[in-house]
């Protein structure tokens, strides 16, 4: 009596099951805020050949 074995083949077939569209809308927004002020303050940055005049009032930073 002969002998015999069987094999199983298990395949996948891809296929489409859904399509989706994805849009993107630019949307611009501009917003007014307004509110008082605190402290201000203002750091002046010379490099090169900068001459600062009107320096009462102001803290003068030199950063090289």
């Amino acid at each position: 009596m002969p002998v015999r074995e069987e094999d199983v083949e298990v395949s996948k077939t891809v296929r489409v099951a859904e399509e989706l569209e994805i849009d993107k809308t630019t949307v611009q927004d501009t917003e007014r805020v307004t509110d008082t002020v605190r402290k201000e303050r203002v750091n002046v940055e010379e490099v090169g050949d900068v001459d600062v005049q009107g320096s009462t009032g102001f803290n003068n930073t030199t950063n090289r």
